[in-house]
């Protein structure tokens, strides 16, 4: 929901009905509110979750040799996720 395409992922993020009509900021304002986060470091955590997925999880790039992410990150996103749909 947050690491892969928005495209044809109906479940994406950007796709969330907050009922507040700008999804995209709004979400993300309230995300990196919760988290303690700076717009900077979720750019910089965003990039290497991707990254991470696109060539080796998901994709399996022949010699990824880059460091496993640190996923707490990633569950305190997801508990966040899971409290929006409470």
């Amino acid at each position: 929901m947050l690491f892969g395409s928005d495209g044809q992922n109906e479940t994406h993020w950007k796709k969330l009905d907050l009922g507040d009509g700008n999804v995209e900021a709004h979400f993300r304002q309230r995300l990196l509110e919760a988290l303690s986060l700076s717009q900077e470091q979720w750019k910089s955590y965003w990039e290497e979750m991707v990254d991470f997925r696109n060539n080796y999880s998901a994709h399996r790039a022949l010699r990824f040799e880059r460091p496993v992410p640190v996923f707490d990150l990633a569950l305190e996103i997801a508990f966040f996720l899971r409290q929006l749909g409470s």
